[in-house]
């Protein structure tokens, strides 16, 4: 019999595994607190039914992984009601509470590990991940006490678009220029920064764009180049549109 001295204890031996439904079964949560360990054989796919009560909390997890389960959440997840979210290896996870909007239910998710769960109004207050990928920031400023940009080795080479070392968003330390060696930018996207920085003393090194692309006031496939001076020479390049670049430069020929 429960009381209320040992309801935490029979809480804690409640059944709180649910039974994986299998590829293309439907996850119907009977219970609070649920967890349901998900096997997968291939890839494969689970839905997660709409809830029918606020305050309800569920877990779906993969427990045995080969290969990527994508779950259909019933009604949607979040504000945007995007469904669908994948678990691509095993300890993957989203955890799950109901609420209640008008007169339906709704899942949303309060925490997750390892899937593609698209995030919600993100601010810069709540912004404190050291690496990752913002895709949207929902503040005018962001302001960083560290600011560290991916660093690539780069030799030059050839002598024409499309033959030079490949250039990446981030900091490129370029070797090997020798006046006649070149470097190209990748595909413009906007909003994209490229910083190159030449390592050899007295050489100029072309920087060209990608096929179909501009730098500054340079003709579409011509362009432009840093110059000799001493080592470590730079030029800071930013994608305005996707075929322009706008460039800052430290020494030009």
């Amino acid at each position: 019999m429960s009381s209320p001295h040992n309801a935490l204890h029979n809480l804690y031996r409640a059944p709180f595994s649910m039974a994986d439904p299998g590829d293309a079964g439907t996850i119907a949560v009977d219970r609070w607190g649920a967890v349901c360990p998900v096997v997968t054989a291939a890839a494969e796919t689970r839905t997660l039914a709409r809830p029918t009560k606020a305050g309800l909390f569920c877990t779906v997890e993969v427990d045995t992984y080969v290969g990527d389960l994508t779950l259909t959440v019933t009604g949607g997840y979040n504000a945007d009601a995007d469904t669908a979210i994948v678990f691509g290896t095993a300890g993957d996870f989203v955890t799950f509470q109901s609420i209640k909007v008008g007169t339906s239910y709704y899942w949303r998710v309060i925490a997750q590990e390892g899937t593609d769960v698209a995030v919600e109004d993100l601010t810069v207050d709540q912004l404190t991940a050291t690496t990752g990928t913002i895709t949207t920031l929902a503040a005018t400023t962001l302001t960083a006490t560290t600011l560290k940009l991916a660093v690539t080795a780069v030799a030059a080479a050839g002598s024409t678009i499309g033959q030079g070392g490949d250039l990446v968003a981030g900091l490129n330390v370029v070797s090997a220029a020798d006046n006649t060696k070149c470097v190209d930018l990748p595909t413009a996207v906007a909003g994209t920064v490229v910083v190159v920085v030449s390592a050899t003393a007295a050489k100029t090194l072309p920087i060209f764009p990608a096929a179909g692309g501009s730098i500054d006031n340079a003709a579409t496939n011509a362009k432009i180049t840093l110059g000799a001076a001493t080592a470590y020479t730079a030029a800071v390049l930013v994608a305005d549109n996707a075929t322009h670049w706008v460039s800052v430069l430290g020494d030009t020929a």
